[in-house]
């Protein structure tokens, strides 16, 4: 579970990702595809990005609060 930081409503409009279905971890993601790799293949698509720096693709907007654990699944 996240929580939204100071930094969210002032860099995003108090916005974040919220990364359900997310198919690795942040960390996992970092270490696959740095920021400067990130950047490029984002303006490659015609994104235009805006930040600082590319330490900004991962602004810290939420922080976790508390880790959740499923108990079952139910479809129907």
């Amino acid at each position: 579970m996240l929580v939204g930081t100071d930094a969210a409503m002032e860099r995003s409009f108090g916005s974040c990702c919220h990364g359900a279905g997310r198919a690795m971890s942040r960390g996992a993601a970092k270490r696959f595809q740095s920021g400067p790799d990130v950047r490029r293949a984002l303006e490659a698509k015609g994104i235009l990005v805006v930040g600082a720096g590319n330490q900004e693709l991962a602004a810290q907007l939420a922080r976790k609060v508390a880790r959740l654990v499923p108990l079952g699944v139910l479809k129907g």
